[in-house]
């Protein structure tokens, strides 16, 4: 229940969430409800696409799923630039 209460503190639909993350809308219902288990790389992935925690970009795979959905780069690490 603690999914469908942010979700509404940020006035975003089901159907606008599970989009966000490329699963259905019946889904996401599931996570909300508990009826089935939200990837924990899913969970971050939306929080952050929510404005709602930093997502760590460490992650390879946290990484590309963000481009996937932002269209940004985060798997290239920052170019040092020599100031110490």
């Amino acid at each position: 229940m603690i999914l469908a209460e942010k979700r509404k503190a940020v006035n975003l639909t089901q159907a606008q969430c599970a989009d966000m993350v490329g699963v259905t809308r019946i889904t996401w219902i599931r996570w909300e409800t508990g009826r089935s288990s939200m990837p924990i790389a899913t969970l971050r992935l939306w929080l952050h696409l929510a404005g709602l925690e930093l997502l760590p970009t460490s992650s390879p795979v946290n990484a590309r799923k963000l481009e996937r959905k932002t269209g940004a780069e985060f798997s290239k690490p920052a170019e040092d630039s020599g100031e110490k």
